[in-house]
């Protein structure tokens, strides 16, 4: 049982079953290591982060671990090294992983969000600094999910809400011992840098979107008239047939404008022979010739979508 006071928001899970157990994909059981639980035990304890899960339903290596914790929680190890014992006392014994769901949703009052480690990234990928965020917002439990062997069966994997991506280091030798990556983790996410990388994260995106802004304004057209929803414009457009150019006019209500950069665009409509017709023109385009202002307009609405259910008079006013 855990020694931690409060309800647990983090939780770690080892898991042996289900996991890939060769390089050939092959999915079963791993043995428990000894050494894995106590350096794991150690480091959930050093971060704050509780209970730690072992997750085998081997009945043999279930009694292994059974003898382990027993042996620092009432035997001799309690009494000789009690900081290993104090952390050791976080350990829970699974049969399973909807076992420890279930354990972890009942300690901390609701059903936690499930976090694996993968070898390669995927489309529910999540960065380090993203996720250390998301884990600061609310009372929401978490679980983070390890596999031992070469990682999370598919079984195991399809329970998970988010992955995190491999720990690599500058060469391409990637075969980190459990224990180490979980401990690199953990520094990760809840050590003393782990604030400043996340400060140095929103930095670099604010730092980005300032790049993004000053290349759109080398892209952004000058010569662009003022001009709002409700007006009446002429758009020329630059058509190319083969090796020739022209100029095609199309005449309407500018009924929406999008401001976005140099993604921005507007939206003129027209009436053809009583039929409505719309067309989307980028407002920074190459292909577009000038725009004419016809008529100016004081409308009170950002989007003119009720003209396309006016006909008669009503339409033709516009």
């Amino acid at each position: 049982m855990t020694t931690t006071s409060d309800r647990p928001r983090v939780a770690l899970a080892l898991v042996h079953y289900p996991v890939i157990r060769d390089r050939f994909g092959s999915v079963g059981a791993t043995s428990v290591t000894p050494l894995n639980v106590h350096d794991l035990a150690r480091a959930a304890r050093t971060y704050g982060v509780a209970p730690l899960y072992v997750v085998t339903p081997l009945l043999s290596q279930q009694a292994l671990i059974g003898r382990i914790l027993n042996h620092w929680s009432e035997g001799y190890g309690a009494r000789a090294n009690p900081t290993r014992a104090e952390a050791l006392r976080d350990v829970v014994l699974s049969g399973s992983i909807n076992e420890a769901l279930d354990d972890l949703c009942r300690r901390a009052g609701g059903y936690p969000t499930v976090v694996g480690t993968a070898a390669r990234q995927g489309p529910k990928s999540i960065g380090y600094a993203d996720l250390a965020a998301r884990m600061g917002e609310g009372a929401k439990p978490w679980l983070l999910l390890f596999g031992t062997g070469w990682g999370l069966g598919p079984e195991a994997a399809a329970q998970c809400d988010f992955f995190l991506g491999p720990v690599r280091g500058p060469g391409e030798f990637n075969h980190l011992p459990v224990r180490s990556a979980v401990a690199v983790i953990l520094d990760r996410l809840f050590g003393k840098s782990a604030g400043l990388a996340l400060f140095v994260t929103g930095l670099q995106r604010r730092i980005d979107m300032d790049i993004i802004r000053e290349l759109d304004k080398d892209t952004q057209r000058q010569d662009i008239p003022p001009f709002r929803p409700g007006d009446s414009v002429k758009v020329h457009t630059k058509v190319v047939e083969g090796e020739k150019e022209r100029i095609q006019i199309f005449e309407g209500l500018v009924v929406r404008m999008r401001s976005a950069g140099a993604g921005s665009s507007f939206t003129v409509r027209k009436l053809s022979y009583g039929t409505g017709v719309e067309r989307i023109f980028p407002t920074h385009s190459p292909m577009l010739g000038k725009i004419e202002i016809v008529k100016s307009r004081n409308v009170r609405r950002a989007k003119l979508y009720f003209t396309r259910n006016l006909v008669g008079k009503a339409a033709s006013r516009f």
